[in-house]
């Protein structure tokens, strides 16, 4: 991990996940949401230039089955719109306007992997799709080719809530690295930390997401036994974020990279 790269000069070696994924690496939440509009070019392209290069970033996917970079099943919050991305179409999505930026549209998934790409940084790409939906599986093939076709599969780890998502996914594309998440709640629901390592490991996952605030003194070295890497996320105040670095976990996705320690940033 390199000291002080968020402030790295001229052109930038190219990160694998499997570089990246190590103790107390800082990713930009939506690029980084707590500083900028969040999933926007303006956020990504600014985010680049501060030296992050580490990003988590959402992809829901519209009507006509393209891949888009937005969070929330709909398009009200974050727009000058209104109405579910899965109901809109592509030509429809690029009437709207993303909020906070200067006529910027909802980006494309290949836009930001294209940006990404050129800048040499690493990706966790998480699947917003519904795995109940008709389309799941064909969206997730469209993601897995997406990725390839980028040049970033080295580069990014996919992760969902869903993870029936993931298992589609590892079927399509095995050589996709997968990051099981879930929250606090969930890893009750799934029975506790052992269970849920196990069945994150069945999936064939490298990476357990984990709520932030589920996080124990033991939790990081439980998971390397298991030979999983643990993210954490969203802590956006500086304590909590130094907190997680002393806890020894391997990710730290938050809104607000500006406030971690310039030695633990990537």
């Amino acid at each position: 991990m390199a000291t002080s790269a968020s402030r790295m000069q001229g052109p930038a070696a190219a990160l694998r996940w499997s570089d990246v994924a190590r103790q107390a690496c800082i990713v930009a939440h939506r690029g980084a949401a707590g500083l900028w509009p969040e999933n926007s070019l303006l956020a990504f392209n600014s985010a680049l230039a501060a030296g992050y290069r580490v990003f988590e970033i959402d992809v829901q996917g519209t009507r006509d089955g393209d891949l888009v970079v937005i969070h929330d099943l709909t398009v009200d919050r974050t727009s000058n719109g209104k109405g579910s991305v899965r109901e809109l179409s592509t030509e429809e999505l690029g009437s709207l306007n993303l909020r906070g930026t200067d006529g910027e549209t909802i980006p494309h998934l290949s836009t930001v992997l294209a940006l990404l790409r050129r800048h040499g940084a690493a990706s966790i790409v998480e699947v917003k799709f519904r795995p109940d939906a008709p389309e799941h599986h064909d969206l997730c093939r469209r993601l897995a080719d997406a990725i390839a076709h980028s040049g970033m599969l080295e580069a990014t780890t996919v992760s969902a809530f869903a993870w029936p998502s993931l298992a589609a996914l590892k079927r399509l594309a095995p050589a996709l690295n997968l990051t099981a998440v879930t929250s606090a709640l969930g890893l009750k629901d799934r029975g506790g930390l052992s269970a849920t390592i196990a069945a994150a490991r069945d999936l064939g996952a490298s990476d357990l997401a984990l709520e932030w605030t589920a996080v124990r003194a033991e939790t990081a070295a439980t998971l390397h036994v298991q030979g999983l890497r643990l993210g954490v996320w969203t802590p956006n105040e500086r304590a909590d974020i130094a907190d997680m670095i002393r806890r020894g976990v391997d990710w730290i996705i938050t809104d607000r990279p500006d406030l971690a320690p310039a030695a633990e940033r990537v």
